[in-house]
């Protein structure tokens, strides 16, 4: 078999598995019209694209609400309080919760830094807790 022709088979392999995924998709579309519920409940927790202003006639810019962060914030500290508030390194909150690296550093760091706090137990990988348990926002 020539490369040409590998080629061509690889191309065949990845368009059917598209095709079987947007069929996929197709599939969960139709369930969403036929159970509205289902559908906004799936908005709300992941919650809708909102278009930002000022984007001087060019493609509006998309920005989670704030809800989303409030998912992973609290995704994040149920897994610190499963784990006794023990500090944590970033890499097992990721495997713990489920989110990505970006995800994880945009609450820790970012939209709700002031509710945890970095312990560097070898100097320098942060092991990270919730701060204050009494006064943290849902406790």
């Amino acid at each position: 078999m020539t490369n040409h022709e590998q080629f061509e088979n690889e191309i065949d392999r990845i368009a059917s598995e598209l095709e079987e995924e947007v069929a996929g998709l197709r599939q969960f579309q139709n369930l969403l019209r036929k159970n509205p519920a289902m559908a906004q409940r799936l908005r709300t927790v992941m919650g809708a694209p909102v278009p930002v202003s000022g984007t001087n006639g060019h493609e509006p810019k998309v920005r989670r609400p704030n809800a989303v962060g409030a998912a992973h914030h609290d995704l994040i500290k149920q897994y610190l309080l499963s784990k006794g508030n023990k500090p944590q390194r970033a890499p097992d909150i990721m495997a713990g919760t489920g989110l990505s690296r970006t995800q994880v550093s945009t609450v820790l760091y970012k939209t709700r830094r002031d509710d945890f706090v970095a312990v560097r137990a070898d100097g320098k990988h942060p092991l990270w807790q919730l701060k204050n348990l009494e006064e943290t926002p849902g406790h």
